[in-house]
C-alpha cells in the first residue's frame, strides 16, 4: 500500500512537484535527527530491558513536546522570510511549516507510540495500526487522485491527522492498561538518557547535515524535477526492506533482553540468522525488479519519469545493505553501545558530505563537480550505504570474537542478479517469437524467477540463515495457512 501510494502521489503530481514534496519530507528528517539527539533509541532500548511506568513515559513525552515546539516558533516567528526562501529553496513558510508538523507527528509521535507497543510485544497491533493508517492514506490519496485535487497542502494536512488520530488512539491501547504507576528517580533517569545519548548527540548533528546537505544540493543543483526522479527511486526500492521493517523492532527488543541477560551465544545466533535472512529477502526482491526497471517506471510513473530509469535501477541494491545497516546499528543500539555507533558510522556521514557536493555541483561551479544528479546520489547513496554497513558489522564481529560473516553478501547477489537477469531475457526472447503483453511477460519471468529462487535457497540454504528443515516447515505451515483462507 505504501508503495502504491507513492506511485499514485508521484503520478499525480508530477516529478517537479513530487521533487518539493520529498524535498520538504528529507529535510525535517534531518531537522527530526538534529532535535533527537538520540534520544528515541534510548527511550526504546530502556522500555525494552525492563517494564517502565507512566511517569518514566511522561518525561519522555514532555522532551517531545519541546522538540515539537522549538521548530515552530523559530521558523514562525524568528527566522527571516529572506533566510527561509534560501533554506528551503523558494518554499512557502505555511506549507514548510505543515511538512514539519505532518513529518513530526509520522517520524516522532508514532515512532514513540509504536516503540511503547513494541515493548510489551505488542507486535500484532502495531501492524494493525500501521496497515489501518497505510490503508487510510492509500484511500485519501486516491479519491485526490480520482478528483483531481492531489496538492501538497492536502498530502501534509492528511497525514497530520492520520498520525494524531493514530497516537491519540494507541496511546489509550498500548499504555492505559501496561503502565503501572512507580517510584521515579528524575536524576537517576536523566543520568541514564544522558551516558547514553552523549556520543549520540554528535553523530545526530552529522546525520542532520548529511540528510539536509544532500537534498539541499540536489534540489539547488539538479533542480526540483531532479529530487523527484531520486524521490520516487528511494521510494520504489523501499518495497525489498518490508521484512526488514517488520522484524526490526522485535529483533532489538530480543537483542535488548539477552544482553541484559549476558546470553552472548543467542546474540551471537540470532544476528547471524537475521542478517542473513533479511538480506537474503531484499536481494532476492531486487534482483527480480532491477531488469524490469524501465517497464516499472514508464508502466506506473508515466514517460515524464522515464529519466530517473537509472537512478531506480542503482537504488533497487541500496535496500540490501540498508537492511545490514539497520541491523547493525539496532544491536548496537540494542546493547548500549553508542559510542562505537557514532565512531564507524560518524566517519563514514563526515566523508560522504563533500562527495554529496561533488556528485552533484556543476562543472562551472567554484568547486567543480561531476552534475550526475539523482544518478549519482543514488550511486553514493548505494556505496556509502555498503561501506558503512559492513564497517558496523565487522566491529561487532569482533568485539563480541565472533567470525566476521560476509561471504554470502557476494554469493546471494550474485545469484539473484543472474536469475533476475536470465528470467527477464527469457522472457523477452519468448515474446520475439511471439507477441505478449506487458503483464504477460513480466507473470511468466516471476515465475520463471520464483522457481530459480526456490531452487537456490534449497540448494545453499545456509546463505539465508535457513536449514532445509527450516525451509519444509515454513513451506508446510503457508499452505495450511492458505488452506484455512
Amino acid at each position: 500500500m505504501s508503495l502504491s501510494t507513492g506511485l499514485l502521489i508521484g503520478r499525480g503530481l508530477g516529478p517537479q512537484t513530487y521533487g518539493d514534496f520529498v524535498f520538504l519530507l528529507g529535510t525535517f528528517a534531518g531537522i527530526k535527527q538534529l532535535l533527537d539527539m538520540g534520544s528515541a533509541h534510548a527511550f526504546y532500548t530502556f522500555m525494552c530491558k525492563k517494564p517502565r511506568g507512566r511517569k518514566f513515559v511522561l518525561s519522555y513525552l514532555v522532551w517531545q513536546g519541546i522538540q515539537f515546539f522549538l521548530p515552530l516558533i523559530f521558523i514562525g516567528l524568528l527566522l527571516p522570510k529572506q533566510w527561509i526562501l534560501e533554506i528551503w529553496v523558494g518554499q512557502e513558510k505555511g506549507l514548510i511549516l505543515l511538512a514539519f508538523v505532518a513529518v513530526f507527528m509520522k517520524d516522532s509521535a508514532w515512532i514513540t507510540m509504536s516503540n511503547i507497543g513494541e515493548s510489551f510485544r505488542l507486535t500484532h497491533k502495531v501492524q494493525f495500526f500501521n496497515l489501518s493508517i497505510v490503508g487510510t492514506h492509500f484511500l485519501l490519496v486516491l479519491v485526490l487522485f480520482w478528483t483531481e485535487h492531489l496538492s501538497l497542502n492536502f498530502l501534509f494536512g492528511f497525514i497530520f491527522i492520520e498520525y494524531l488520530v493514530a497516537v491519540c488512539v494507541a496511546f489509550r491501547i498500548f499504555s492505559g492498561n501496561m503502565l503501572e504507576d512507580e517510584e521515579f528517580d528524575g536524576k537517576n533517569i536523566w543520568n541514564d538518557y544522558f551516558n547514553y545519548c552523549v556520543p549520540l548527540i554528535l553523530f545526530s548533528w552529522l546525520g542532520f547535515v548529511r540528510e539536509f546537505s544532500d537534498r539541499w544540493f540536489l534540489q539547488t543543483y539538479g533542480g526540483n524535477e531532479e529530487q523527484g526522479f531520486y524521490g520516487i527511486s528511494y521510494q520504489l526500492a523501499v518495497v525489498s526492506l518490508l521484512a526488514t521493517a517488520s522484524l526490526l523492532r522485535i529483533y532489538w527488543k530480543e537483542i535488548a533482553e539477552a544482553n541484559e541477560n549476558n546470553d552472548h551465544e543467542r546474540m551471537s545466533k540470532l544476528h547471524q540468522k537475521v542478517c542473513r535472512f533479511l538480506y537474503m529477502v531484499a536481494a532476492s526482491i531486487s534482483g527480480f525488479l532491477i531488469p524490469w526497471s524501465e517497464e516499472i517506471v514508464g508502466l506506473f510513473l508515466g514517460p515524464s519519469y522515464l529519466g530517473g530509469t537509472a537512478a531506480v535501477s542503482i537504488m533497487f541494491l541500496y535496500p540490501l545493505y540498508q537492511s545490514l545497516g539497520l541491523i547493525g546499528g539496532s544491536f548496537l543500539l540494542a546493547v548500549g553501545k553508542t559510542k562505537p555507533k557514532v565512531v564507524l558510522e560518524g566517519l563514514v556521514l563526515i566523508v560522504s558530505i563533500p562527495v554529496s557536493y561533488f556528485i552533484l555541483a556543476p562543472a562551472d561551479a567554484n568547486f567543480p563537480g561531476l552534475e550526475l544528479g539523482s544518478t549519482g546520489m543514488a550511486l553514493k547513496m548505494v556505496g556509502f550505504c555498503v561501506v558503512s554497513s559492513n564497517l558496523v558489522l565487522w566491529w561487532i564481529s569482533r568485539n563480541y570474537g565472533w567470525k566476521f560473516d560476509w561471504g554470502y553478501q557476494i554469493l546471494t547477489l550474485a545469484g539473484v542478479l543472474m536469475l533476475g537477469q536470465l528470467s527477464f531475457v527469457g522472457v523477452n526472447y519468448l515474446g520475439s517469437i511471439h507477441a505478449m503483453g506487458l503483464f504477460l511477460k513480466g507473470g511468466m519471468a516471476l515465475v520463471i524467477y520464483a522457481i530459480g529462487i526456490g531452487v537456490f535457497l534449497w540448494s545453499v540454504p545456509w546463505l539465508a540463515g535457513l536449514t532445509r528443515n527450516e525451509i519444509k516447515t515454513q513451506f508446510s505451515q503457508t499452505i495450511q495457512v492458505l488452506k484455512n483462507l
